[in-house]
């Protein structure tokens, strides 16, 4: 039926109208082993008065560590929202693991267009970069983890990149332990090469 939600009964939870493509999905600093939480009061906003989601309804969280949870609603409440956890699962990792340093820049919507693409294609850490010739050093970190919360549920994802504060060229090349390490720049001659060649 084109255009309709279908309803998908469970025989041990109640009905939702979202396919399990379509759960909402939220983000929580932390979630125990517990069979029921309260939310955070930024999740139970959007939950009660964003969504205007009611008992019953089901969800999908994560703590951006790998957790993923599916979870009914008991109390729908604009500070406190209470659920019961019916399903977790322990997602891995994303292979290989890619840390990218990224100088700061000006253009800060350029900057934040590559916070989001870095979380949706996987990369598992993130340090902006201080060059000699980098005109803007004011980094907010907090800033760059709210997109980084955003483009992860947005592409339904349950990693979420590492940020550091900003860093030099020189921390980031002696501090930093990885097996292989590239710069990315631009050639005029020459045939390209993947970096898995």
């Amino acid at each position: 039926m084109t255009g309709n939600l279908m309803r998908i009964p469970h025989s041990d939870r109640p009905t939702s109208p979202y396919s399990p493509m379509q759960l909402p999905f939220f983000f929580e600093l932390d979630l125990p082993d517990l069979s029921e939480l309260i939310l955070s009061e930024e999740s139970s906003h959007h939950i009660a008065q964003v969504l205007r989601m009611k008992e019953g309804a089901s969800l999908l969280l994560t703590d951006g560590r790998g957790t993923r949870a599916e979870a009914v609603i008991l109390e729908a409440h604009r500070r406190q929202t209470r659920v019961r956890i019916s399903e977790r699962s322990a997602e891995p990792r994303p292979r290989p693991e890619v840390r990218v340093a990224i100088p700061l820049i000006k253009n800060k919507t350029r900057l934040e267009w590559f916070l989001e693409k870095a979380t949706e294609t996987g990369v598992s850490e993130i340090l902006p970069l201080i060059t000699s010739r980098t005109e803007k050093s004011h980094f907010r970190t907090d800033r760059a983890r709210h997109i980084l919360v955003s483009a992860m549920l947005q592409s339904e994802q349950s990693w979420m990149p590492a940020i550091t504060e900003p860093l030099t060229l020189t921390e980031v090349l002696t501090k930093r332990d990885a097996a292989n390490k590239y710069i990315a720049h631009c050639m005029d001659i020459g045939q390209k090469q993947f970096l898995r060649e």
